[in-house]
């Protein structure tokens, strides 16, 4: 039997569309082992090293340190610890509260990891912190200073988690950020970005629920 030439045609057609794929489907983007996508943010497991300066704050601070394993795609090696002094003046990032203040007691009680080499053009940098819920640093980590927006937020491991949105333009490392931040055990926890954004939202929330917290 004869094959109509609208048959041979369609038949090619058909052929061409199997072969080629179609024009409205995305490639296939392979992601880096562990990483995962959130609202198209990046985000990517944290190195080895990171892990042991959360042990070692952690023994040293006498508390449960909040140690991301997820982190924001960056341009450099994370390292062993915090990469700005500003906020946390050793490689484990842990803080003595009374540091320069003579009247108080000495005690390392504030834990900052600071990430500022993100590829991630809207957030400028990320910080986890976990601080002693009576410490002289409480509000300058995990608050703003000067009025706060609050509202209800997730629940993160049976402990009701709050939305913080800091102003832009006032003082402190939280100015113009939005924190995600829940309290347990005696110990404020916060994971902070700048912008006041939905997707600062989303990436937030997977950082958090991705923290393995280190006891001493």
């Amino acid at each position: 039997m004869r094959r109509s030439a609208f048959g041979v045609f369609l038949a090619l057609g058909l052929v061409a569309a199997c072969s080629f794929g179609s024009p409205d489907r995305a490639p296939v983007t392979t992601l880096p082992p562990g990483a995962v996508r959130v609202s198209g943010v990046l985000l990517v497991p944290a190195e080895t090293s990171l892990r042991a300066s959360c042990a070692r704050a952690a023994t040293a601070g006498g508390f449960a340190v909040p140690c991301p394993r997820l982190i924001l795609q960056h341009r450099d090696a994370v390292g062993e610890g915090c990469p700005e002094e500003s906020y946390a003046p050793n490689r484990d990032c842990l803080e003595d509260s009374a540091a320069g203040n003579p009247y108080l007691t000495s005690r390392r009680d504030a834990f900052t990891y600071v990430q500022s080499d993100i590829v991630f053009t809207d957030a400028r940098h990320l910080f986890v912190v976990g601080i002693r819920t009576d410490s002289q640093l409480l509000q300058f980590r995990v608050g703003c200073i000067g009025p706060e927006s609050a509202e209800s937020g997730p629940e993160l491991n049976g402990h009701a988690a709050t939305w913080v949105e800091c102003p832009e333009g006032g003082d402190g490392m939280n100015s113009g950020h939005v924190l995600l931040r829940w309290t347990t055990n005696g110990v404020a926890y916060a994971v902070s970005l700048h912008g006041h954004t939905s997707i600062n939202r989303e990436v937030e929330l997977a950082i958090a629920r991705n923290i393995e917290y280190v006891e001493p």
